[in-house]
């Protein structure tokens, strides 16, 4: 009787104390949600940086949405439901879905809220907690989280998370669990509290500890490729590739199961009907090199993704599904690497390595050229349409197609004929060619011009090409060189700070802004103040290597070897 008496003591003694700490926690976020606004607008140190009190919203004028790139999410670890979504965590970033619907929304590859981005890459568990509505994911030897409330990411600060392979929602807390310890985390001050002092039978796991392999129902593919079993979850393609599933979650309030499988994509189980569908998860590889916008909301597109067999994707705006054409699985299609790639009526030109591709929209019927129907050379890098021909560059030389679909002829300079090509551009009649040889001009008439010069570029090679009304861009290894088409008179922009040490790859401009794609991250050029400004992976960028740029009024997409990124970069109140 004694012992049960004490015991009701120390639990009375600790509920007292909780629901202290629980009123001193109530009255310090009441003083900060009214003084973080003050102490941001001021400048204040407190509010720029301190760790463990959550004021992320305060050291960053970036939004999630402002920078969200889309990537290869095969390498799927995870998944996790929270209160409206469905989240996993890859090598790659964070793949979302409605739970709702199923449908895909925008991707995490990095995490706003503080001075830097943060990298949300190689995740291998994730956790909801409901009690503070924060989603945290073990990634690396970090523990990050992501407060639902105000939008951010932060980091668990002085806690490794490197032999954690399983997080769990203890109530109160979150548990992390290595091998030979459990730590508790505290959700709202954001720091490690050490191991537990007492028992949790009620913990949900998630990791080891949360999932094992297990049976399936017989799932009904959706694609006549695959192959499902229901003994260990295993799906087996055409090409008798196994996949089999390293996780997977139920969702009762939607009769679907959520599956991942590495190296193949999501799957969604109707539990009702019992059908599985495959989502891919972003584009094929990663790697960008050709962005083309369709008018009908899709876009285009092509990287070197030899080694995924997909070096064609297609993204749907509206229903934000991605899907993949492999050499393998689209007849005609005769290489997964594409270089360049343009869109004229009802029909999308490729640059390969096996040749040009001319794919029919209407019914994808692909037919593929090569030196055989005309060609200098199968290796393809660069194509402009212009006066109703599609030139071809390559490094063997440019030629010309008559549109829609041939014959072909040769450019009509001997210069050109032997001209390794880089990149090209068009105003509707006059094409530019930028290339190893330097920049020609060639005209409507046929006729071709060099355009060279020591006030120009002199004879270095030009790396990149760039048209717009008034003025005519060139970049090469000494810098950007700019033509008003109205005078007619070359200048060069001034690129002391610019391009991080890295050459030009590509541009995109308009009348007031030009943006720089180079080896050293993204660069912006504004006429008016005359001044640079550099955007990197510390702005959420997935790479800094730039090698395609499409601006399209507000948002500007970039081509980078690790995914198709849209940034909003005239967004309204961003302070950058």
């Amino acid at each position: 009787m004694q012992t049960y008496l004490s015991k009701l003591i120390l639990r009375g003694v600790r509920l007292i104390a909780n629901i202290r700490l629980w009123v001193i926690r109530g009255c310090a976020a009441i003083i900060i949600f009214f003084a973080a606004p003050v102490g941001s607008y001021l400048q204040l140190p407190l509010f720029r940086g301190y760790p463990n009190n959550g004021l992320v919203w305060a050291q960053s004028g970036w939004r999630q949405g402002d920078v969200v790139t889309y990537f290869d999410a095969r390498d799927l670890r995870c998944v996790e439901l929270t209160e409206r979504e469905v989240v996993f965590c890859s090598g790659g970033g964070i793949y979302r879905l409605d739970r709702l619907t199923a449908a895909p929304i925008e991707p995490w590859l990095s995490g706003v809220g503080r001075e830097k981005a943060i990298l949300l890459t190689n995740g291998r568990l994730l956790l909801w907690h409901p009690n503070s509505m924060t989603l945290w994911l073990a990634a690396g030897g970090s523990l990050y989280y992501y407060r639902w409330d105000i939008e951010r990411w932060g980091v668990v600060e002085g806690f490794s998370a490197a032999d954690v392979h399983s997080l769990g929602d203890a109530g109160f807390y979150i548990a992390a669990e290595a091998k030979d310890r459990q730590t508790l985390i505290d959700p709202y001050l954001f720091r490690a509290l050490g191991a537990p002092d007492e028992k949790y039978d009620t913990i949900r796991w998630q990791g080891q500890r949360g999932w094992k392999p297990h049976s399936y129902p017989y799932y009904q593919t959706t694609d006549i490729y695959l192959r499902f079993n229901p003994d260990d979850g295993k799906i087996s393609d055409w090409e008798f590739n196994d996949y089999k599933p390293v996780y997977d979650i139920l969702d009762e309030n939607y009769d679907r199961r959520y599956i991942c499988y590495p190296g193949l994509g999501v799957g969604i189980a109707n539990e009702r009907n019992l059908s599985l569908e495959i989502v891919q998860p972003g584009p094929a590889g990663s790697d960008v090199k050709s962005i083309v916008l369709g008018s009908d909301g899709l876009i285009w597109v092509g990287g070197d993704n030899a080694k995924d067999n997909d070096g064609l994707s297609q993204f749907a705006r509206k229903t934000g599904r991605w899907k993949r054409f492999g050499w393998r699985l689209t007849p005609g299609l005769k290489s997964q690497r594409v270089w360049d790639a343009t869109l004229s009526a009802d029909n999308l030109y490729l640059a390969t390595d096996f040749g040009l591709s001319i794919c029919r929209l209407s019914d994808f019927t692909i037919r593929t050229l090569d030196r055989f129907d005309g060609l200098h050379g199968a290796a393809l890098r660069a194509l402009a349409i212009a006066d109703g021909y599609l030139f071809i560059g390559g490094d063997y030389g440019v030629n010309r197609l008559s549109l829609p679909a041939g014959p072909v002829f040769k450019s009509g300079s001997k210069k050109l004929d032997d001209m390794k090509a880089a990149q090209m551009t068009s105003d509707g009649d006059t094409v530019w060619v930028a290339g190893v040889q330097g920049l020609y001009r060639g005209e409507p008439d046929g006729r071709w011009t060099f355009v060279g010069g020591e006030d120009v570029i002199g004879d270095e090679p030009a790396r990149a090409v760039f048209i717009t009304p008034r003025k005519l861009f060139v970049g090469g290894s000494r810098g950007v060189r700019v033509l008003d088409r109205r005078t007619g008179q070359w200048s060069a922009i001034p690129t002391q700070a610019y391009l991080g040490g890295g050459g030009t790859i590509c541009f995109a401009a308009n009348d007031s802004l030009l943006w720089a794609g180079s080896t050293g991250g993204l660069y912006r050029y504004n006429f008016k103040h005359g001044d640079w400004r550099s955007y990197s992976t510390n702005q959420g960028l997935p790479a800094v290597r730039i090698q395609r740029l499409m601006l399209e009024a507000d948002t500007l997409w970039i081509g980078t070897p690790k995914g198709l990124t849209r940034f909003l970069w005239n967004r309204p109140g961003r302070d950058e």
